[in-house]
């Protein structure tokens, strides 16, 4: 497991390594939205600048600069040290989260090359059963429809079975695969 559960539903969850950083961005999503929806406004739009002297901030400025200040501290403590490391020069939670997708990710054209590069090669990893190779295949599904990727549903099934059964591997037709969606196809296994 790459990230921590932690105990408490005020911790953010920990990020151990960026072998499963896209699992962590959505538990991190979550946690901020969950804790505070200006936290996540805070790591998208960057933080609330406002447009008076300090002297003459209003309470919703202050409000809001604290609340920027409450998501870069909840992004340090989810950081091990060698990655936040990383990141630790930054200065607003947006410029950490654009550079820990950056770091883990690429850009978004990086990204979505390695992700179809990833379908192209995804297979059956030996000793893994096919529960673990089914939530693998629908983890990177997800992450390609997030890229604006995405396969018809024959393919989607052909590329399971085939990665679960090689001898499915070169199926061109099996009765009612239409019809059929890849958790149901899943299910009997």
């Amino acid at each position: 497991m790459e990230f921590v559960e932690r105990n408490s539903m005020g911790e953010p969850p920990m990020l151990l390594n960026g072998d499963n950083f896209y699992i962590w961005k959505k538990r991190m999503i979550a946690f901020l939205n969950f804790t505070n929806s200006y936290f996540l406004e805070s790591i998208k739009n960057g933080p609330h600048i406002p447009l008076t002297e300090k002297s003459k901030w209003s309470e919703e400025d202050k409000q809001k600069i604290h609340f920027d200040k409450q998501a870069t501290f909840f992004l340090t403590l989810s950081l091990p040290n060698d990655i936040f490391t990383f990141v630790m020069d930054f200065k607003s939670a947006k410029e950490m989260w654009d550079n820990l997708i950056l770091l883990f990710e690429g850009s978004h054209e990086t990204r979505e090359y390695r992700l179809i590069c990833e379908h192209i090669a995804f297979e059956y990893k030996y000793g893994e059963s096919v529960s673990e190779t089914f939530i693998r295949f629908n983890c990177l599904i997800n992450e390609l429809k997030e890229v604006n990727v995405t396969y018809d549903n024959v393919s989607l099934l052909v590329k399971f079975l085939g990665s679960v059964n090689p001898a499915l591997k070169h199926v061109r037709h099996l009765e009612n695969l239409r019809k059929k969606s890849l958790k149901s196809v899943y299910g009997p296994y």
